[in-house]
């Protein structure tokens, strides 16, 4: 499709669109020394085109040729030596496409069926020319069914199995007599393992409590002993609900009271924990 021009390389493609920008984009009076002959220029965008293109290649081809380059006018031919691009004339075929002339490549395939009329008439049968499949591929000859190969066992362990089903058999009606009683065994097992966690988790769990007890009396003591020294009112209102058993009602009175940022506005407002903050 390349080589008729119907389609553009994916290079050729990518080419154009550098090319549009670079004919919409404003050059500066900054000379690079640009070169339309070995196609380079100067300028640190065409050092990282992957397209080795730039807005000054562009502006000095239209200055030079006094023609714009149009999508499927010529073929784009890149190179790794300079001129890096060349603009070749379009053939239909494209002589200058890298690929091999697809001349009887193009052409189409004769089909598997011929008609009657290629080969001499109607009665006539025709050659058809179909592949032959595998299934009608003829069998073998003689086709010898797959047998496993017998296991060999060794002596020395053909007499082991032996002693070790006879003495299984003894085991067997030794202890048919006395069978132990394991499901009760098993029972207790169960429950001592089960007891000795819940009480490993309530030792853990009490350990918590104590700790968070401590730190809980150790706040307290910060806390009073900072009311006392810049709000003794306030300090005497946290001791008397401590005393009353309402530290929780307290705390959240005046950390709501604290929080807020408006003033009262109802005597639904007054709050006997905050009046003295």
């Amino acid at each position: 499709m390349v080589v008729y021009r119907s389609e553009t390389s994916t290079f050729e493609s990518r080419f154009m669109k550098e090319w549009i920008k670079g004919r919409g984009a404003q050059v500066s009076g900054t000379t690079y020394s640009t070169d339309l002959v070995r196609w380079v220029c100067g300028c640190q965008f065409f050092l990282h085109s992957p397209v080795t293109l730039c807005k000054h290649l562009v502006k000095a081809y239209i200055a030079a040729t006094h023609d714009d380059l149009v999508n499927r006018k010529y073929f784009i031919q890149r190179s790794h030596t300079p001129p890096f691009i060349n603009f070749l004339p379009t053939t239909s075929p494209n002589t200058h496409h890298p690929g091999n002339h697809p001349r009887e490549g193009l052409r189409p395939r004769p089909s598997l069926r011929r008609r009657l009329s290629e080969v001499g008439g109607v009665t006539e049968q025709p050659d058809l020319h179909i592949p032959r499949r595998r299934n009608n591929q003829p069998a073998p000859a003689q086709q010898q069914p797959f047998v496993i190969p017998e296991l060999v066992i060794p002596a020395r362990r053909r007499q082991r199995q032996n002693e070790a089903t006879t003495n299984t058999n003894i085991d067997v009606d030794a202890t048919n007599n006395a069978i132990p009683v394991v499901d009760e065994e098993r029972d207790f097992l169960a429950h001592e393992v089960r007891y000795r966690d819940k009480r490993a988790n309530a030792s853990r769990l009490r350990e918590l409590l104590a700790r968070a007890e401590e730190e809980e009396e150790e706040e307290k003591g910060q806390y009073m002993t900072l009311l006392n020294h810049s709000n003794p009112p306030q300090a005497a209102v946290f001791a008397r609900a401590i005393e009353e058993g309402n530290e929780d009602a307290y705390i959240e009175a005046v950390i709501r009271e604290r929080q807020r940022t408006t003033l009262p506005r109802t005597w639904r407002d007054d709050n006997p924990y905050t009046r003295n903050i």
